[in-house]
């Protein structure tokens, strides 16, 4: 049963020394399907990807992120893993490497947080470092 919760999305993307951090919340469902919980969401105005829809579907050791809409992408971070991933961007799709150091997941159904640290690389080489923390709650 899908559940209305809250979303707090804290990322920190470290690129040539030059540290970028966003942070935003929103709402979005959560549900549980096969032992993996599903979080829905639709991005928000000032985040450049205004109406795309984004899914997460969290499992113990993976997370896929898959986004629609013009910046079509899905993003597979799995703990101690690399992964290739497709992007679209205006120009076209781009294969992007992910490589994943960390994971720690400790959702539940009543909320809680998963913390990524992980690596995304351009032609082999890592063009930036970033950590990703996801916070849900109920929406009472």
């Amino acid at each position: 049963m899908k559940q209305d919760i809250t979303i707090s999305i804290k990322t920190k993307q470290i690129v040539d020394k030059q540290e970028d951090e966003i942070e935003f919340m929103t709402n979005g469902s959560m549900y549980f399907k096969e032992g993996d919980c599903i979080i829905e969401y639709q991005e928000q105005d000032d985040d450049g990807l205004h109406g795309a829809n984004t899914t997460l579907n969290i499992c113990k050791e993976k997370v896929i992120v898959t986004r629609d809409g013009d910046f079509a992408s899905m993003l597979v971070l799995e703990n101690g893993k690399r992964h290739l991933c497709p992007y679209n961007t205006p120009a076209g799709v781009m294969t992007l490497g992910i490589a994943t150091h960390s994971l720690n997941n400790n959702i539940t159904t009543k909320g809680g947080k998963v913390l990524v640290d992980y690596d995304i690389e351009f032609n082999h080489t890592t063009s930036s470092c970033n950590k990703f923390e996801l916070t849900v709650w109920e929406t009472k």
